[in-house]
């Protein structure tokens, strides 16, 4: 994969409250203590970190996968 990277991570919680948590502007800020703002449909916009990460949702599979550049 040019210029890419894959991120994984082991989270003691379960996965759809992950899932729900990473695509909600509420929940997003609450985990990671920065505002965000996210459209949590395929091909929506996110932002986070006062706009340093930013990018587009490309594929959901719900409570299992969140594909996002």
């Amino acid at each position: 994969m040019k210029n890419g990277f894959k991120l994984s991570a082991v989270i003691p919680a379960q996965p759809a409250d992950i899932y729900k948590a990473w695509l909600s502007t509420k929940g997003h800020t609450a985990m990671t203590g920065s505002a965000a703002k996210v459209n949590s449909k395929i091909g929506g916009k996110f932002t986070a970190w006062d706009g340093y990460i930013f990018g587009t949702t490309l594929e959901l599979i719900p409570d299992q996968f969140i594909v996002q550049a």
